[in-house]
């Protein structure tokens, strides 16, 4: 039997169409998979520079494992954070634990952590809470260097507290000590006691005081601290004028 032209026109028209509809199908799917106009960014990939533009955000409620981990098993960093604002006034890693609300943050306008290379906070119990804590079980737990190696400023305790538990010590000095809370008083000649204004002194500080001119039978015979103030008192009046040297421990 002789097949009809209108047959054969009919059937390449459908199969164009068939073959036109499959090509448009491929054709969406491939836009909803590009990066262009994907409604979410790409996920982060291994081995290459992910840049971003807003914050990325990795949570997880976790009770015993850790949101993000991050191992090395070679020489390498475990993880390396840098912040290179063009000002030089960023915080290469700003870690809180608890409530952040006094935390200092680059937001407020007195208290900021800018030049600071990381900055630890915990706000969770008023005698355990610990910013920072470094550990070794044989070296050193924390390293500090610079123009002032470690610095600590306290309103409340103190700036820096050292334990020693038996039999090491709490505090080694390698080099000159300076304490501001001492000075040199000079007792005059007539006189047989001086005083000095000092900033911080108690009457329950300690007061440790020692000739610094040398004077035959002439010694410190007490050192007072009161409010503000020491006093240091000879045994007698020492003939010339007499420097006194004091530290005060409180």
């Amino acid at each position: 039997m002789a097949i009809d032209s209108t047959d054969r026109v009919t059937s390449r028209r459908a199969i164009l169409t068939a073959a036109l509809g499959g090509a448009a199908a491929i054709g969406v799917q491939a836009l909803a998979t590009a990066p262009g106009v994907r409604a979410v960014d790409v996920p982060a990939l291994l081995n290459v520079s992910n840049a971003a533009t807003a914050r990325t955000t990795i949570s997880a409620g976790l009770a015993t494992d850790a949101t993000l981990a991050v191992a090395n098993t070679d020489a390498g960093y475990g993880a390396r954070i840098t912040a290179d604002p063009t000002n030089g006034a960023g915080t290469g890693a700003w870690v809180a634990v608890g409530d952040a609300t006094n935390a200092w943050d680059l937001t407020t306008s007195q208290l900021t952590t800018a030049e600071t290379g990381v900055y630890g906070y915990s706000d969770t119990s008023a005698l355990n809470a610990a910013g920072v804590w470094g550990d070794s079980i044989q070296g050193t737990g924390v390293v500090g260097t610079g123009d002032y190696g470690v610095l600590g400023a306290s309103a409340g305790a103190a700036g820096v507290y050292a334990q020693g538990i038996a039999p090491a010590r709490a505090l080694v000095v390698d080099g000159s000590v300076h304490f501001t809370m001492s000075g040199r008083i000079s007792v005059y000649k007539t006189k047989t006691s001086a005083s000095k204004a000092v900033t911080g002194v108690t009457s329950a500080s300690l007061v440790f005081a020692v000739l610094a001119t040398a004077r035959t039978g002439v010694y410190v015979r007490a050192a007072v601290a009161s409010a503000g103030k020491v006093t240091v008192y000879l045994n007698k009046a020492p003939g010339l004028s007499t420097n006194v040297n004091f530290v005060v421990l409180d």
